[in-house]
């Protein structure tokens, strides 16, 4: 069996979503019938960089590149969201606000995750054939290994989480922000290609990139919680990154008359991460 094209170290489990998209990726990657082998994006030259929308004109197989280059004002709302921006860039480990509002977004995460697990369960119950039954089956094996490290992150006693009660964790309402990326990503998965439904998942895993790269340097507080159990974990992903601009480069043929339709996902995908940060702005007072 061949490695994975993206690996996943065990030692960062907390950023669930992140790491149920990048499987998704490693996924599409093991499929035979799905885009360029995983022999060939093995065999991909690695002199890709990870993409910080410097680029004025990148080159013409690089998908991820060329959306964030054109969709430039919108990429950099989302890199300087006001939650991470302001808030865990600037904030000490006992402001309240902070603190409440990074363990919203926590379990927030955690609950996609849940959520996705279910709503696979039920897509297999309704699978026409047998590659939509295996493929709800493989992710309702995996979402499980993601949900849990997050859901323990947040009961664990500080330092290693945030020391959230167990029932107030597992009793957390969805927010509309949550339930609008849910309904984003059903309709891609129900309505496009596979190469789309991948699109879907490019604001995502870059984004926690870039931002955990700007906290990890210019964080004025480096002992929060937020920092310890998400900017280090995130900033450890440059190669998944740069992975993820590979794997499009590579399956250009896929994507490339289907640009108009990546275009306007990756839009609505960036909005959607740009409003889940923002829940953590209005947490419930509970």
């Amino acid at each position: 069996m061949s490695a994975p094209f993206i690996h996943i170290p065990k030692s960062s489990p907390v950023s669930g979503r992140a790491l149920d998209f990048l499987g998704e990726f490693n996924r599409v990657a093991a499929d035979p019938e799905l885009g360029a082998s995983i022999e060939q994006l093995q065999k991909a030259i690695h002199t890709t960089k990870p993409a910080d929308g410097a680029v004025a004109k990148p080159d013409a197989n690089d998908l991820v590149g060329i959306l964030i280059s054109e969709n430039k004002e919108e990429w950099d709302k989302l890199l300087k969201n006001k939650f991470c921006y302001e808030y865990m860039k600037t904030k000490p480990k006992d402001d309240k606000p902070t603190l409440k509002g990074f363990e919203w977004y926590m379990r927030q995460d955690f609950l996609y995750l849940v959520k996705q697990c279910q709503y696979e369960a039920d897509r297999s119950l309704r699978a026409k054939n047998t590659t939509e039954f295996k493929t709800s089956m493989s992710r309702v094996k995996t979402r499980p290994d993601n949900a849990l490290p997050v859901y323990d992150a947040c009961i664990a006693k500080s330092p290693d989480g945030l020391g959230i009660n167990e029932y107030v964790v597992l009793s957390t309402p969805a927010t509309e922000a949550l339930n609008k990326y849910i309904a984003l990503l059903t309709e891609v998965t129900k309505d496009q290609n596979w190469v789309m439904v991948l699109v879907a998942m490019i604001p995502c895993v870059q984004s926690y990139y870039r931002i955990a790269v700007d906290l990890h340097s210019n964080s004025t507080h480096k002992d929060t919680p937020w920092y310890k159990l998400w900017v280090e974990t995130n900033v450890q992903w440059e190669s998944s990154t740069v992975k993820q601009i590979e794997f499009f480069k590579t399956n250009y043929t896929e994507w490339k008359d289907h640009y108009p339709k990546a275009k306007e996902i990756f839009k609505k995908a960036i909005q959607a991460e740009i409003d889940l940060w923002g829940t953590a702005l209005d947490p419930p007072k509970a």
